[in-house]
């Protein structure tokens, strides 16, 4: 198990004893609980003198050439010094008046390689999928009294189509492999460097305006789909039917988009009880003060209700047009 502590000193306010203390007792406390870690303490000592530490926690420095003018200012401490390799010094990418410091192992890990099926999804696939669909027959499932035996058979036939249409396809994936490695950009790769080998530099240059294209293409999918897997809820939901109707955008009376009439009496058709009889009124005695709203009351009641809900109230409320013209104050 690795143990990785960063340290970061400034050139002033900080006593050398306490931070060599410090370090050496947390050096302690790992190997107490676990022999067998191994410790890397890395980052800017500034002047901190470290042959104490590197004696009393048995550490090795790898950095041994300067990393700011003629100093030595950044430190790789390690119990671990036969796995590391060789040590660079570049320059930052940013402007600094330190070099950076790279260590490579002295081993390089093994790819690990497994074989994946993964789904032809082409565009040519797509098209042939879609002329397909449009030459079925649809009838016999249309012409089905029963859903439940529709929704099958519809469903198995797309099953069908499908499994003929997309086949599967056994690819080779590296764990060295970026991202948005896919079958298709393995196959151009390929191509390209056969084209390299037998010399056709000219092939090879305008089969890499293909690659870079697709690449790019994928590295847009995988930021679209982590933003969807992030973003599924219904806020999220509720925010594509804005975008969709450019009600935020722009308001909008829905009573300019349903007509009033058409949604009372779709109401009424899915709601008609043909038993149901119309009860007898009751006489109300001359004593009894029936219960009075005021219309803020009603106006701040309705805007707590969502709109689905408000939408039923209106529609069977046999008020709609009335309603309809106040909701957005409501």
């Amino acid at each position: 198990m690795w143990h990785l502590f960063t340290i970061h000193l400034n050139s002033y306010d900080y006593c050398e004893s306490d931070c060599i203390e410090l370090l050496v007792n947390s050096c302690e406390s790992v190997l107490v609980s676990t022999p067998n870690a191994r410790l890397i303490i890395a980052g800017d000592v500034n002047q901190l003198d470290l042959k104490s530490l590197m004696q009393q926690s048995d550490l090795s420095q790898l950095v041994k050439c300067p990393t700011r003018k003629e100093r030595t200012l950044d430190v790789f401490l390690t119990n671990t010094s036969n796995l590391f390799g060789k040590v660079c010094r570049k320059i930052s990418l940013v402007q600094t008046g330190r070099l950076n410091v790279v260590i490579h192992p002295k081993e390089g890990t093994q790819p690990v390689r497994s074989t994946v099926e993964l789904v032809d999804a082409r565009d040519h696939h797509k098209r042939f999928m879609l002329e397909k669909l449009k030459s079925i027959d649809w009838s016999p499932i249309v012409s089905v009294d029963d859903s439940n035996v529709a929704t099958d058979r519809f469903c198995d036939i797309l099953l069908k189509e499908y499994k003929e249409t997309f086949p599967v396809k056994k690819v080779k994936i590296s764990s060295k492999h970026p991202p948005f490695m896919s079958l298709l950009l393995k196959r151009l790769l390929a191509k390209r460097n056969k084209f390299l080998r037998k010399g056709l530099h000219q092939e090879a240059d305008s089969l890499q305006l293909r690659i870079s294209q697709l690449i790019r293409d994928n590295q847009l999918y995988m930021v679209q789909v982590n933003n969807r897997k992030h973003l599924r809820s219904s806020k999220r939901w509720w925010e594509m039917v804005d975008k969709l109707t450019g009600r935020v955008k722009s308001v909008k009376y829905l009573s300019s988009i349903f007509d009033v009439n058409d949604t009372n009496k779709h109401f009424q058709a899915i709601n008609t009880n043909t038993s149901y009889s119309e009860p007898n009124l009751l006489e109300i005695p001359s004593d009894c003060k029936p219960t009075q709203f005021h219309e803020s009351t009603v106006c701040k009641a309705m805007s707590k209700l969502k709109r689905t809900e408000l939408a039923l109230i209106i529609s069977c409320s046999g008020y709609g047009e009335s309603i309809h013209s106040n909701w957005p104050q409501c």
